[in-house]
């Protein structure tokens, strides 16, 4: 895994806002003292971050040397009825997805007063990271980005499940161009309660949360896909939507549908993409895309349309090969 302080899997597998997870980079991993061993099957090289619910760990499987990222709950919520429901829900919902866009889980269990998560190592960096290093993504990586998103949703939709916490951090694009999309803490079934109120719903989520979620409707797949709008317009402008210091102001202008337009921050942004974003960040749930798989049919339309190949004849490339960046790429440098 590629490690930028508390990059990837580490904020993306713990489950908690971005505040509150606490690293001590070294190298970009974080080591402890010496190698150890969890439940006699998995050796820990290192420490990708820590929070409340728990530490990830760089760890090996015993058994063949695979790389795999161990999630631990926190000694400290061993006996909190509530924690270890949410751990378990994860653990089981993982478990029943099987496609290249959500993190795989190896295992699960409880051993020694402890219980664990095991999932794959991805090889990458989350979105946010990326952006806050490199800038705005180029279009056509963006829109391949997202249609990989809207695979990842359609397979929870296809399993009556809701994410509920769709973020740039919890958007891993790996170095081989596969994305997943990761931390299931908030993840829950689409006939269960999932209301603003509900425990948890809001912790890091400000920015992210659909009016009707706001105004005391129910969260659903649509609910999801504006999340996935407002990530796409971050990565493709660097700004969120909707501004605000507390989640009141934020609620407000989401509720109240104040929106700059995205060319406001990048001119060159090209219509029928503009299109697209602004039909996920639809204030009407009604107008907005239903599922994640209409909003991958149109962003693979836009990657295989007349505005993606005027950006290809002007220099930009479709995504990185193994091994670079995602914005390697300076063609679509964004305007000042």
């Amino acid at each position: 895994m590629e490690g930028s302080g508390s990059s990837a899997f580490e904020r993306a597998s713990v489950g908690l806002d971005e505040d509150e997870t606490q690293v001590r980079p070294v190298d970009g991993l974080l080591q402890p003292q010496s190698a150890q061993y969890f439940f006699d099957q998995y050796r820990v090289t290192g420490e990708y971050g820590r929070g409340g619910m728990g530490t990830v760990y760089m760890a090996s499987r015993r058994s063949d040397d695979a790389p795999v990222a161990l999630k631990v709950l926190a000694p400290r919520l061993s006996g909190n009825r509530t924690a270890i429901a949410r751990f378990l829900r994860e653990c089981r919902l993982l478990a029943s997805l099987n496609t290249q866009n959500v993190v795989r889980v190896l295992d699960h269990g409880y051993d020694s007063g402890r219980y664990f998560l095991v999932m794959e190592a991805v090889d990458g960096e989350s979105l946010d990271r990326i952006v806050l290093r490199d800038g705005p993504l180029p279009q056509l990586a963006a829109a391949d980005v997202y249609a990989q998103v809207g695979r990842a949703l359609q397979e929870l939709t296809d399993h009556d499940l809701i994410h509920r916490d769709v973020k740039p951090a919890n958007i891993i694009r790996g170095k081989d161009g596969v994305v997943k999309v990761v931390d299931f803490g908030l993840a829950k079934h689409t006939n269960e309660a999932t209301t603003l109120t509900d425990t948890g719903y809001a912790l890091g989520t400000s920015y992210y949360v659909a009016p009707e979620v706001i105004e005391g409707g129910k969260a659903d797949a649509r609910s999801d896909l504006f999340a996935t709008g407002v990530s796409m317009y971050e990565s493709l402008t660097g700004r969120r939507p909707f501004s605000g210091v507390v989640p009141y102001q934020i609620f407000k202008r989401i509720v109240a549908g104040d929106l700059p337009h995205p060319t406001e921050f990048r001119k060159d942004l090209r219509p029928g993409l503009v299109a697209i974003l602004l039909k996920l960040l639809a204030n009407d749930r009604g107008e907005r895309y239903a599922t994640g798989e209409e909003l991958e049919h149109d962003l693979r339309e836009w990657l295989a349309g007349p505005e993606a190949d005027e950006l290809r004849a002007e220099g930009e490339e479709d995504g990185p090969g193994p091994g670079r960046s995602l914005l390697d790429s300076s063609a679509d440098t964004p305007p000042p």
